[in-house]
């Protein structure tokens, strides 16, 4: 039946031309403390995203830094972020590349002292989450913040799925050919 057979190719055309959505779970990530400059390394972690668990304690202050699908958590433990530099924050740099970034929001600040609103931005590869853009100083006592993030990520296409489904195309319309005579 030839509608069956154009159903088919619509299926496997939707398959693999449309847009897949990944998470970085299960891929290789670093993470590096800027301070006090953007470059300037304080410390980093490099690893494997799992979900659940933490995947670095920082340390100073920082308590953990959890990655999941769609989500990262920052919690400052002891105190808040520093203004007398140009970047106290974090970056979030996937070493694998299978997925790309989309987008980066801030979800909500809960904890003491008054929290401070981070620059956010990104590229397809990497998150940049910068506490100390603004100049504002909230270092103080009390059990620190916690920082929720959302981001989104896609997939990128694999390129043997679009070489296998050119010859794909090739096969049936042989097929179609030969059921046509």
């Amino acid at each position: 039946n030839p509608m069956k057979r154009f159903g088919l190719v619509l299926v496997l055309f939707a398959f693999f031309v449309a847009p897949a959505y990944g998470s970085v779970v299960g891929e290789t990530l670093q993470i590096e403390w800027w301070y006090p400059s953007a470059g300037s390394v304080y410390s980093s972690w490099t690893g494997t995203v799992v979900d659940p668990g933490s995947e670095w304690y920082a340390g100073s202050g920082v308590g953990s830094i959890d990655v999941k699908a769609g989500e990262i958590t920052i919690e400052n433990v002891t105190m808040g972020w520093s203004g007398g530099s140009g970047w106290n924050g974090f970056v979030f740099k996937n070493l694998t590349g299978a997925t790309l970034f989309t987008s980066l929001n801030l979800v909500s600040i809960g904890g003491y002292p008054p929290p401070v609103d981070p620059i956010l931005s990104f590229t397809a590869d990497t998150l940049y989450i910068n506490f100390n853009a603004s100049g504002v100083d909230n270092v103080g006592s009390g059990t620190g913040q916690l920082y929720t993030f959302a981001y989104t990520s896609s997939a990128v296409p694999l390129p043997p799925a679009v070489l296998l489904f050119a010859p794909g195309l090739v096969a049936l319309g042989a097929m179609r050919k030969r059921y046509l005579k």
